[in-house]
């Protein structure tokens, strides 16, 4: 039968480690399976920004606060609420910003560019998010509580990282640079 050959996470992560320790799988790769085992045992929680440290705008805000923020470093997408992050418009996406004219910056509210953002629980697997992120191709979700109350933040980056633990996001250093023309 399949299912008496089959193991469970916590028993392939010692194959793993054997198999390291032997030194028949290399660092880096014993290190990338044990990570990915890892993510099966995550939520949506475990991988968030927290509340307070979400970058948000209110929805009345103009095109060029969003291009402010944006223009920091490692931020391209930014929330867009109306009046707090419990009553989430959705996001806006820096390139959205950029393809505006820029005299219409300060007169384009935020809340006319948002895109619908994904919401998930705080206590979804991160390995299921990961493959319904990809799906429906978002690249974040507001992580809410059972009564609908935002908690977090999650980005594919931080799904990402937790796979294969952190990297340098080549946009953050570049966006750090730039200057208006």
């Amino acid at each position: 039968d399949e299912r008496a050959m089959a193991h469970s996470p916590s028993e392939l992560l010692l194959l793993l480690d054997e198999s390291a320790g032997r030194g028949r799988i290399a660092a880096d790769e014993h290190q990338l399976l044990a990570r990915s085992l890892e993510l099966s045992g995550l939520t949506a929680a475990d991988a968030m920004t927290p509340r307070r440290d979400i970058v948000a705008l209110p929805a009345e805000s103009t095109a060029a606060d969003v291009a402010a923020e944006a223009h920091r470093p490692g931020r391209t997408r930014v929330i867009v609420h109306e009046g707090d992050l419990d009553h989430v418009r959705g996001f806006v996406h820096a390139k959205d910003v950029i393809r505006l004219y820029m005299h219409t910056w300060p007169t384009t509210q935020a809340g006319s560019m948002a895109r619908p953002v994904m919401f998930t629980h705080e206590h979804h697997g991160l390995e299921d998010l990961l493959l319904e992120m990809r799906t429906e191709r978002q690249h974040i979700a507001l992580v809410i509580d059972e009564h609908g109350l935002v908690l977090g933040l999650v980005t594919l980056e931080d799904v990402l990282e937790e796979l294969i633990g952190d990297f340098d996001d080549e946009s953050a250093r570049r966006l750090g640079e730039c200057e208006q023309l």
